[in-house]
């Protein structure tokens, strides 16, 4: 079974530095309530990043370090050295633009109530102790991504810091233009806003990733309508289309009309293959979605009923379904110009190549 709730939480587009870091056989670091190390600063030479990662490795909670770079060779030296289940430690580099990412670690330091290093206190890092670390509630990271939750639980000084950010960015942002709008929007839904949090079973592995990724499929499915709009599913967006088409006066181009014709009646073809994959003709629903105005109402092959697809939850991207009608025009419009099209039975056997033999031999 699986529950879900919202909490304080977030993403970033960066993932693990060194696969090494992984635990065996795993593509994701997982930890519950690590210490949390920001530092604004490149962690450069075998030196410094053997020193900082062996104090570190001594801390008994995991650790998370976000930082701007570090030196792999040091890394993977340390890593060999005392072993993967000793350094339980990730490391997070903030590889961009040098201005968003001295902001981005900022913001990172007070979401997690840790100490940001930077330059002019550098000789501190080094040194740093449980006091300049920040703490989350959980902490997971792939190779491309990090999720975090944030403390549940904040003080009042740390709530004030991140209401103090939350106001300068919202300022920002109504006087900003272009990309640096869009950079501010980010950081201020990683500063203000909330995650989902389900929690996935099953009997097995394999049924806990099948329901994992039909969760993830239909994640992707909602950010896509939300940018860019939806459109009933099932097939009745392009039904209802095609009720323009028979409208359209004739352009007094023989070709053009036979194609607008039929351009009307293959638009409805996927609506026809879907119920005729559920054992229904298709005909008569399909007819009366023709007769009817509103251009929301289509059929729901669960309730077997016509209804409002956006109240029935059955919407479709509009950015999916354009994409996908320009590309079959665009095959259309190929074979039509080329005359010619290869096609492969559905029993094809190729015909066995015959030895090459020199003459003579």
């Amino acid at each position: 079974g699986w529950a879900d709730k919202t909490i304080e939480g977030g993403s970033l587009g960066r993932g693990i530095r060194m696969k090494e870091m992984f635990p065996p056989q795993k593509n994701i670091w997982e930890s519950r309530s690590p210490r949390v190390v920001v530092a604004d600063l490149d962690i450069l030479g075998v030196k410094m990043a053997s020193t900082l990662l062996e104090r570190l490795a001594l801390t008994p909670e995991p650790v998370v370090l976000f930082c701007k770079w570090m030196d792999d060779q040091a890394a993977a030296e340390v890593v060999y050295n005392l072993g993967r289940k000793t350094v339980n430690v990730a490391v997070v580099t903030m590889v961009g633009n040098e201005e968003y990412t001295s902001e981005l670690l900022a913001d990172l330091s007070a979401i997690f109530g840790a100490k940001l290093f930077t330059p002019f206190n550098q000789g501190e890092f080094l040194s740093l102790g449980p006091g300049d670390m920040g703490m989350a509630s959980r902490i997971d990271i792939t190779e491309l991504e990090t999720f975090f939750v944030g403390r549940e639980h904040k003080g009042e000084e740390m709530a004030r810091e991140l209401a103090e950010r939350v106001r300068t960015i919202e300022y920002q942002y109504r006087v900003a233009t272009g990309n640096k709008k869009q950079l501010l929007e980010d950081r201020l839904t990683r500063l203000s806003g909330k995650m989902g949090l389900i929690k996935i079973g099953g009997e097995s592995e394999v049924e806990k990733q099948e329901t994992k990724d039909k969760l993830t499929d239909g994640l992707n499915a909602v950010r896509n309508v939300m940018e860019y709009g939806g459109v009933p599913g099932g097939g009745a967006a392009l039904v209802h289309a095609s009720k323009v088409l028979s409208i359209l006066p004739s352009s007094g181009d023989q070709d053009v009309d036979w194609g607008v014709q039929l351009l009307g009646e293959v638009v409805r073809e996927p609506m026809r293959l879907i119920l005729a994959n559920a054992g229904l003709g298709g005909g008569s629903q399909i007819h009366k979605l023709l007769e009817e105005a509103d251009p929301w109402v289509g059929y729901d092959l669960n309730k077997q009923t016509f209804g409002d697809m956006l109240s029935l939850g059955v919407v479709d991207s509009f950015h999916n379904l354009r994409n996908i009608l320009l590309d079959a025009t665009s095959v259309g419009g190929m074979l039509l110009t080329t005359e010619c099209v290869v096609y492969r039975p559905e029993r094809y056997t190729p015909t066995p190549l015959r030895k090459y033999s020199p003459r003579g031999l």
